[in-house]
């Protein structure tokens, strides 16, 4: 590397230290930790699928998975390899230093597929090095995880963790073509449903500065996963089954999480209504509906203040069944928790 390129990087990595000591009044300092047994050794790991060969006897090696998807024949386990941890230290006052975080250095993704009897059908072991922002965890088939949450944690200060019911699972390629293919009963509707690409023209307004809407928090009245808010990422789409009739399609806040405390309130409260659009479908019938804004993001687009935020206009187009299949092929599908 360039010596002068390499100087400036460091001079921009000394500059944001020095900003962050400003502000918080500390220092953060990275320091090693002793080695720490992995949350799996490799022997566990080879075991499975090799000896344990089952729903019941893999969870008896390994435990209860963390997240788990179409309905239960998908069980993912996450884990860090921590290599150390940051040091607040403080500046201004003669307070002790704390922990401020671990230093992980490669994230595991373990994912399992179970046939309907509980066999164990497939098994993947990805391992990436940490990623900055929302990017997901990916294995080489195409199944991705995404959607950290922050907890605090005893020893590190607070550590970042997937869960269940918050992180986005989405299948895209081979990964997509082993999802369990849904199948309307009788009285019910089979509903495609994406963001349209007019999301990725407008800008959400913030304190924090403008930047795009990545992630539609969405429920649909009626369904069986759909029915409270889930993340709905600008690209992917989600396939579900409906109860044939007139349906309520909402979309939450775009600068707000899905899974965020006031997700439910933002809906609930009369003063910030989320937005919604009605649809209808009849028995046996296959909806592909794209979910699009109708209001320039230059008048007062969700996300500028929250005593603003009045709910904003949504539109669902329509889309002939081949050309809607057509649209969603290089799309992931999004996987909703159980």
């Amino acid at each position: 590397m360039d010596p002068l390129v390499r100087s400036a990087g460091w001079r921009a990595v000394a500059g944001v230290t020095l900003l962050t000591a400003l502000v918080t009044g500390c220092i953060p300092l990275p320091v090693p930790v002793p080695d720490m047994n992995p949350r799996y050794s490799t022997a566990q790991l080879d075991i499975v699928g090799r000896e344990a060969t089952t729903a019941t006897s893999i969870r008896a090696e390994l435990g209860s998975p963390d997240l788990t998807r179409d309905n239960g024949r998908i069980w993912i386990y996450t884990w860090h390899k921590v290599s150390g941890m940051f040091i607040d230290v403080p500046i201004w006052t003669d307070d002790p230093a704390s922990p401020g975080g671990a230093i992980v250095s490669k994230q595991y993704l373990l994912v399992l597929e179970f046939d309907a009897d509980g066999n164990l059908q497939g098994k993947e072991l990805a391992q990436e090095a940490p990623h900055i922002g929302d990017r997901p965890y990916c294995t080489s088939s195409g199944l991705c995880v995404a959607g950290e949450a922050e907890r605090s944690d005893e020893t590190f200060g607070y550590v970042y963790v997937f869960e269940d019911q918050s992180s986005t699972v989405t299948a895209r390629g081979q990964a997509r073509e082993r999802v369990t293919r849904l199948e309307p009963n009788g009285d019910e509707c089979l509903l495609t449903v994406w963001p349209s690409d007019e999301w990725k023209q407008l800008k959400i307004f913030g304190p924090s500065g403008d930047r795009r809407p990545d992630v539609l928090p969405l429920m649909v009245e009626g369904t069986a996963h759909w029915w409270h808010w889930q993340s709905l990422p600008i690209g992917t789409y989600a396939r579900m089954t409906v109860p044939a009739g007139s349906r309520l399609i909402s979309v939450g806040d775009p600068g707000s999480a899905a899974n965020a405390d006031g997700a439910a309130a933002f809906v609930e409260s009369t003063q910030e209504q989320a937005s919604a659009a009605t649809f209808r479908c009849a028995a046996g019938e296959q909806v592909y509906l794209a979910i699009g804004p109708t209001m320039p993001a230059d008048r007062g687009f969700p996300g500028a203040r929250k005593d603003t935020r009045k709910g904003f206009p949504i539109v669902l187009r329509a889309v002939e069944s081949t050309a809607g299949q057509a649209m969603i092929d290089n799309m992931a599908q999004v996987l909703p928790p159980e």
